[in-house]
C-alpha cells in the first residue's frame, strides 16, 4: 500500500513544472584515542601523549524536490566505513485537504558491540544486506477545529534494533516478520478551553522503531487492541479551598480513560491535579484506578519559584519526603563590539547529593565565523562533584560550504575529535 502511495505521488509529481532542489550534504569524521597499553599488557583508562585512534566516518546525504503545488519528494541517506546504514525516501503532498506523507525504509541491520578496544561500537550483522525495514502513510487533516492524524506502518518486528545486543550471528530476509498496524488521534478543544483527544491502535501504539541513524514514533504491535480518551484544562471550582491564610486557586483536573480489551488490564483511569498557591507555588497530585485492580494514588509534588531557581519537592502517598531538586540558571547576552555571543550557566542541586551537576557555556559569533565552549561538571560515585569534560567547537560559514571542528576533553584527555564540513543548497 505504502510503495504504491509512493509510486502515484512520484508520476502525480512529475507532471509538476519548476520543481525547486534543496538539501545538505555533510561528512563528519571523528577520531577516539584509543587507551594506553601499559607494562604487562595492562590497558588502563589515561591516555598516552602520543597514541593511535579509532575513526568514525558519517556521511548525511539530504535532499529534497519542492513542486509549486505544496507537494515534495525528499530523500535522507547515511553512510560510513561500514556502508550505508539507511534510505529513506518519502513524499509530501495534498488529496484535497488531506496532507498525506508515506515513507519507505531500506536499512542495514546494525547491533552494538563491545570491539577489541573495549570500546562501545557497532557492527553490522552478516550478510549485511540492505533490507526492506519498514514503510509508514501518515495523514493529517484539520476539519472545524479538529485536527486527525492518520498513521499506518508496515513494519519487520524482527529488525534489530541498532542500540541494543543481537543474540542470533546472522540476519537476512528470512528471518524478517511483517506486520501492519494503524494508531489514530483525534484532538480539539471544547467549551471552556477543555482539550479532549482520542487515540484508537489497531496493530500499532506509540513508541520507536528504529533502524540506525532514523527512528519513527509509531511501532507495529500484532494483537495490540486499545483506545483512549484524554481531557485536559478542566477548571475546577472550589469554594472552600481559598482562605486568607492559604489562597488557593487555577485548579486544573486531567482525566484520561484507557480500555484495552486484550490486555490484562481493561479499564484504566488515570487522573492529575494541579493547583496555584500563594501564587508561586504550584501543587500537583495524581491517581490511577484500574479495572479489577483497584484505586492506587502516586503521591504529590511541590515547585516553586525562588530567588536561586526553580524548587521541586516530591512526597510519596504516605506523605513522606522522597527528594528534592533545585535547578539555578543565569544567562546573559554579550555584545562585545567586536563580536557577541551569548554566556550561560545551569546547576542542579538535589536533597541526595548536594550538587549533582553544574555546567557553564560561552557562544561568540563575528562574521562568518562562530565558536563554543562548554564545561561540565556531574556527580560521580567515587568523587562527588567531579569534572565531567570541557568541549570546543570552531565552524566557518563560507556559504554554501561550512567547515568546523569539535574537541570533546574528559577526565582522561582527550575524548573525542571531529571534523565535519557541509554543502548546503
Amino acid at each position: 500500500m505504502v510503495c504504491v502511495a509512493v509510486l502515484t505521488f512520484s508520476l502525480s509529481l512529475s507532471a509538476f513544472s519548476s520543481p525547486a532542489l534543496s538539501g545538505n550534504t555533510t561528512v563528519n569524521l571523528s577520531a577516539i584515542p584509543l587507551p594506553c597499553t601499559l607494562v604487562e599488557e595492562i590497558k588502563g583508562d589515561t591516555r598516552c601523549e602520543r597514541t593511535v585512534f579509532s575513526w568514525d566516518l558519517d556521511i548525511a546525504l539530504k535532499f529534497r524536490l519542492s513542486f509549486e503545488e505544496k507537494a515534495d519528494l525528499w530523500l535522507d541517506a547515511t553512510a560510513g566505513f561500514a556502508g550505508f546504514e539507511h534510505v529513506i525516501a518519502g513524499a509530501q503532498g495534498y488529496l484535497g485537504e488531506v496532507e498525506v506523507k508515506p515513507e519507505l525504509w531500506l536499512a542495514v541491520p546494525f547491533e552494538s558491540v563491545v570491539d577489541v578496544n573495549h570500546l562501545p561500537n557497532s557492527a553490522i550483522i552478516p550478510p549485511g544486506d540492505m533490507l526492506f525495514a519498514a514503510a509508514q502513510v501518515q495523514a493529517n487533516w484539520q476539519m472545524d477545529g479538529f485536527r486527525i492524524q492518520w498513521t499506518s506502518v508496515f513494519q519487520d518486528l524482527n529488525f534489530p534494533n541498532p542500540g541494543a545486543d543481537f543474540a542470533p550471528l546472522h540476519y537476512g530476509v528470512q528471518s524478517q516478520s511483517f506486520a501492519l498496524g494503524t494508531l489514530i488521534k483525534v484532538s480539539t478543544t471544547i467549551a471552556g478551553g477543555i482539550g479532549l483527544s482520542v487515540q484508537v491502535g489497531l496493530g500499532a501504539e506509540p513508541g520507536s522503531f528504529s533502524v540506525k541513524g532514523y527512528s519513527t514514533s509509531v511501532r507495529a504491535e500484532p494483537g495490540r487492541l486499545f483506545a483512549t480518551v484524554s481531557l485536559s484544562n478542566i477548571t475546577l471550582v472550589c469554594p472552600w479551598c481559598s482562605v486568607p491564610e492559604v489562597p488557593v486557586d487555577d485548579i486544573r483536573l486531567g482525566l484520561t480513560f484507557a480500555i484495552e480489551p486484550k490486555g490484562k488490564t481493561f479499564l484504566t483511569l488515570r487522573g492529575s491535579i494541579t493547583a496555584n498557591i500563594f501564587d508561586n507555588v504550584r501543587v500537583s497530585t495524581s491517581f490511577s484506578l484500574e479495572v479489577p485492580d483497584g484505586i492506587e494514588w502516586g503521591g504529590f509534588s511541590v515547585s516553586a519559584s525562588t530567588p536561586l531557581g526553580s524548587l521541586n519537592l516530591h512526597f510519596d502517598p504516605e506523605g513522606e519526603f522522597e527528594s528534592g531538586t533545585l535547578n539555578m540558571s543565569f544567562r546573559k547576552q554579550l555584545n562585545l563590539g567586536w563580536t557577541s555571543g551569548i554566556f550561560s550557566a545551569r546547576a542542579t542541586a538535589t536533597s541526595e547529593h548536594g550538587i549533582s551537576s553544574a555546567s557553564a557555556s560561552l557562544s561568540l559569533n563575528q562574521g562568518t565565523f562562530s565558536s563554543s565552549y562548554n564545561l561540565s561538571y556531574a556527580y560521580q560515585s567515587d568523587r562527588g562533584l567531579a569534572f565531567a569534560s570541557f568541549s570546543l567547537r570552531f565552524r566557518i560559514n563560507l556559504n554554501p560550504l561550512q567547515v568546523g571542528v569539535h574537541f570533546i576533553f574528559g577526565r582522561y584527555g582527550l575524548g573525542r575529535f571531529t571534523v565535519s564540513t557541509g554543502y548546503m543548497f
